[in-house]
């Protein structure tokens, strides 16, 4: 039988070694998370700074915090004896606060990492009274520039969303089963077109969110 040529067989133990390269880094991830879990599960009976370490380290970015919490919920949810209605209304409250929060955190990260032009008066606007914010991106057709906001008032809407979805948030946690007070059909409602937060007075607790 005729050997192989000397390059396909360096390929074929290239590739082999590549493919156990990934197993091996990934089992030596895994081993660090276990690390992680098996020492939190030893210490957070004692104290909660461990969790303040974990959930307010710097690569614990708006969005990876948000999903990691869209999953505790979602697993908190299979361990308890929520029904049907209630795993739903989760699963749709939490889709709808997604996406808002995630255009949240990405307009906010445009406009961080943007170039402002502040108080530079145009033949348009002796007063300044808006700002330029550049920021590009590539777009199939090319290089875009994004469509930020240009005013305080443009700026004040994107606070009173933030505030809506951080009162979403405060509520939602304490619907939580076993955690919470609230149920979260009595806090949520669909109008048909999206779902919104219920007067306080509709829930069926007192208290007011921590």
């Amino acid at each position: 039988m005729t050997e192989p040529p000397l390059y396909e067989k360096n390929a074929k133990e290239q590739y082999e070694t590549l493919g156990r390269f990934v197993c091996a880094f990934e089992e030596m991830v895994n081993e660090t998370r276990s690390a992680c879990i098996s020492i939190v599960q030893s210490m957070i009976a004692e104290s909660t700074l461990l969790l303040h370490v974990i959930f307010n380290h710097q690569i614990l970015t708006a969005k990876p915090l948000f999903e990691i919490m869209r999953v505790m919920i979602a697993e908190r949810l299979k361990e308890t004896d929520a029904d049907d209605k209630q795993h739903a209304t989760f699963s749709d409250v939490l889709a709808q606060l997604a996406t808002e929060y995630s255009d949240l955190t990405n307009k906010r990260n445009n406009l961080l990492h943007g170039t402002w032009f502040i108080g530079h008066p145009t033949t348009e606007d002796e007063n300044s009274e808006n700002f330029i914010v550049l920021k590009y991106t590539g777009k199939k057709h090319g290089l875009g520039q994004l469509d930020l906001p240009q005013s305080v008032t443009e700026l004040r809407d994107l606070i009173s969303r933030c505030e809506l979805a951080r009162d979403w948030i405060s509520v939602i946690r304490r619907c939580v089963p076993k955690r919470g007070d609230l149920r979260i059909e009595d806090c949520f409602k669909d109008n048909g077109e999206a779902w919104e937060l219920r007067p306080r007075r509709k829930w069926s607790s007192p208290e007011t969110p921590p």
